[in-house]
């Protein structure tokens, strides 16, 4: 049962954040007179659909394999290289008749929709549940380091405040991703009322990305009877975690009309900047961060065994960001590789002839089949061999 709502958190999280970004295409593409042949959710594999009608000159449907869609814009060169269609002398009405100017907002209108939605699901969420967080700046007793933390140089109880130059402030579980994907090299701490500086070498970024709680809060326990300190022996689980909780204060913020949407905004930038900085450890060989790569199985997992409105709707915000950002990125087959096509032509006033454009295609198709490889095979790994 646990699988079945993962797998169908999975579909409609996908879903709508392929519908709004194949929506942003449209939209901009009709703006601009471009005919749109077909839009679809999910594939219609094999010309099968499990519905579709006609709307002006546009086929609206949905196919049968799901985790996609696309929208097939009249006289542009995709997946599907429709070379009959390209040799025929282009249409008015076609993409490629078009200005660079306004093929190119055509392009990112997907990263564009993407983005929108992240923003408008962070607001929303800002709205209903405000904000809950236990601040770092709280933990009194500061952080339990494993064995790697301890081998770079943390103890016990250090409690963090200066990440380089930056104070620590907010949420603690912000503090190890910051670290670890932020480039920190400096870690200034607080123990026994001195403040030590933690240097971490270039070469444990590596392992800390593999290694099992590098950090965790650290709170006062004595093991006689179960009893914590200052309070009277306890019989019961619950008694322990609610005893526990007093030493890590939670912090809320309720947000009115204003608020969210600022809460909301500031919440899309920071989610863009940070994933912009995990991609950076990724293509960089030295962190081994590539092994971490994952497929749709990575994907379904992190979603809730029970169904959980917010934790759904963070999850697909997050996802929303992944797909704007991976989708810009300057790789052919890519929004961002076309969009650096029209660059090359606005810069140039030249435009590309249909030839490079589809060997770019084909090697772009190649590029996101290898990565497609890799990270199923890091989840072959990772969930039925290691």
């Amino acid at each position: 049962m646990e699988i079945i709502v993962k797998v169908c958190q999975l579909i409609l999280s996908l879903s709508i954040l392929v519908f709004v970004h194949e929506l942003g295409h449209y939209l901009f593409a009709r703006l601009f007179g471009i005919r749109v042949d077909k839009f679809y959710l999910f594939f219609d594999a094999g010309g099968f659909s499990i519905f579709k009608f006609k709307l002006g000159e546009t086929t609206f449907g949905m196919g049968w394999v799901p985790f996609g869609g696309y929208c097939k814009i009249a006289g542009m060169v995709d997946e599907s290289l429709d070379r009959d269609a390209l040799r025929k002398e282009p249409q008015p009405w076609e993409f490629r008749s078009k200005p660079a100017w306004q093929r190119l907002l055509v392009m990112v209108g997907g990263v564009m929709m993407n983005v929108v939605c992240a923003c408008v699901i962070y607001v929303g969420m800002s709205w209903h549940w405000g904000e809950s967080y236990i601040d770092n700046r709280d933990l009194a007793w500061g952080w339990y380091f494993n064995d790697l933390a301890e081998q770079i140089g943390f103890v016990d109880g250090d409690r963090i405040v200066r990440l380089d130059d930056r104070e620590v402030e907010g949420s603690f579980g912000r503090v190890y991703s910051d670290m670890l994907i932020g480039g920190v090299r400096r870690v200034e701490v607080v123990r026994d009322s001195a403040v030590v500086n933690v240097v971490i070498p270039q070469d444990a970024v590596a392992r800390m990305l593999v290694s099992e709680d590098f950090m965790t809060p650290r709170v006062p326990f004595q093991a006689d009877s179960l009893v914590m300190a200052g309070a009277s022996p306890m019989e019961f689980l619950a008694e322990y975690q609610a005893a526990i909780a007093q030493y890590l204060p939670v912090r809320r913020v309720n947000y009115g009309f204003w608020g969210g949407i600022s809460a909301g905004f500031r919440k899309t930038g920071d989610e863009i900047a940070g994933y912009w900085d995990q991609l950076k450890l990724i293509f960089s060989p030295r962190t081994e961060a590539y092994k971490q790569v994952g497929s749709l199985i990575s994907i379904g997992n992190i979603f809730p065994g029970e169904w959980n409105w917010f934790l759904f709707w963070r999850i697909t915000a997050f996802l929303s960001i992944i797909l704007a950002v991976m989708n810009i990125l300057p790789i052919p087959a890519l929004d961002g590789g076309h969009v650096l096509f029209l660059l090359w032509e606005v810069v140039t006033r030249r435009k590309p002839s249909d030839r490079v454009l589809e060997g770019a295609q084909v090697a772009g198709m190649l590029i996101l089949l290898a990565l497609l490889v890799l990270a199923f095979w890091n989840d072959i790994y990772r969930f039925f061999i290691k």
